[in-house]
């Protein structure tokens, strides 16, 4: 982390890489910010979309939230509010209990498009989010 924080984003890209390879969520999720911003790497919103994907499946709020915002705007993925909430419910409701950095955040911005889905639309995003859930992220796509 330290060498991200101090902007030498080329060395944090060699760190985190093999990590997220291996599995890692945290580095995954890192390195999926890398790809949204273009830090150390040209921008490329699929690969960012690809690494938060990995790092959700894991149960990673953070990269949860990120994912879900990628499908509210269609970066990078399908524009997809119904999928969007269905991270951005499963972010929330995975941190709020803590508290965790993003909680809020995923909380307005699910709520956000919440209000613009219908009620099938809101009945369907909830449902994928159990299934998701209660398959331990097997059933999440």
């Amino acid at each position: 982390m330290d060498a991200y924080y101090q902007n030498d984003f080329a060395k944090a890209l060699r760190l985190w890489a093999p990590l997220a390879e291996d599995g890692n969520a945290n580095a995954q999720n890192n390195l999926g910010a890398m790809y949204e911003n273009g830090q150390g790497i040209a921008a490329d919103m699929k690969e960012a979309a690809r690494w938060y994907r990995r790092a959700a499946e894991q149960a990673h709020t953070d990269a949860q939230m990120n994912l879900g915002r990628l499908y509210m705007t269609g970066q990078g993925v399908v524009e997809d509010p119904i999928r969007a909430h269905m991270w951005l419910s499963i972010s929330t409701e995975r941190s709020m209990g803590g508290m965790l950095w993003g909680g809020l955040d995923a909380l307005a911005a699910r709520d956000a498009i919440a209000a613009k889905l219908s009620p099938e639309q809101l009945t369907l995003a909830r449902a994928m989010a159990r299934r998701c859930l209660e398959s331990n992220y097997w059933e999440c796509r």
